[in-house]
């Protein structure tokens, strides 16, 4: 196929797996998002990711405003703004302190990072709505992301092979049940481990609107450190 196919077939594919997964609002968020992206690419024009978050949530509250006030909806839109905003900072800052080059590297500094930002960015929220902080959290995601990677791929060779062979199928399913096996082990040894998570009585909104100014605040000043260095390293590529 040539390019613009590829983008379009991409874009129904992907249609087609946010109708069988029940439009929940995190893969309509990430279809919209996806879409648009690839909808860049066919118009030769360049998206970007913030806008494309807004879009997306333009398009699910037009749908339905109390999405707004749905806790799912909430956390997914405040993890990718995580990933947009604080993951590549934290991943260079990673990145300095590991000095070996390759593919390991590149693992865990990309899988910490990851894990790292987002944890961040929803902890406010996680505290006001189950009233818990779980720092245990960055160092399970390393080991909970890729085998979520490898169920999804193996649910969709699941749901293709189906109709193909039975015994390729049944393989499937046994490769998908030791995967959920191992993920729920990995996360119980890990609720095991000293201040995995902390419980609070109560939740304040005080504390969680502090939190998120402190954060946003921060922000600010690494935007304009970061544009300020892009200056000094334009300046010193034109001398």
């Amino acid at each position: 196929f040539k390019r613009i196919w590829q983008y379009i077939i991409a874009i129904i594919l992907l249609i087609f797996y946010c109708y069988i997964t029940e439009s929940r609002p995190s893969v309509v968020r990430s279809t919209v998002m996806i879409a648009i992206f690839l909808f860049g690419f066919i118009l030769e024009k360049e998206s970007d990711l913030l806008n494309n978050l807004a879009l997306a949530g333009f398009v699910l509250l037009l749908y339905s405003p109390f999405n707004l006030f749905d806790v799912g909806f909430q956390l997914s839109f405040i993890c990718v703004l995580a990933i947009i905003v604080l993951v590549p900072f934290l991943n260079e800052v990673i990145n300095t302190f590991l000095k070996k080059e390759g593919f390991l590297k590149r693992f865990v500094s990309g899988s910490l990072a990851m894990s790292l930002g987002v944890w961040i960015f929803v902890c406010g929220l996680i505290y006001y709505y189950f009233q818990i902080i779980t720092p245990v959290t960055i160092l399970a995601n390393i080991f909970v992301i890729p085998v979520s990677y490898a169920l999804l791929i193996l649910g969709l060779g699941l749901l293709v092979f189906s109709f193909i062979n039975p015994w390729l199928t049944m393989l499937i399913g046994l490769l998908i049940k030791i995967n959920l096996n191992f993920m729920v082990g990995i996360i119980f040894l890990m609720s095991k481990l000293p201040m995995a998570y902390i419980v609070f009585k109560e939740s304040k909104i005080l504390y969680v609107v502090i939190y998120y100014m402190v954060l946003c605040s921060f922000l600010i000043v690494f935007s304009r450190y970061i544009r300020a260095r892009m200056r000094v390293k334009d300046a010193q590529q034109t001398i």
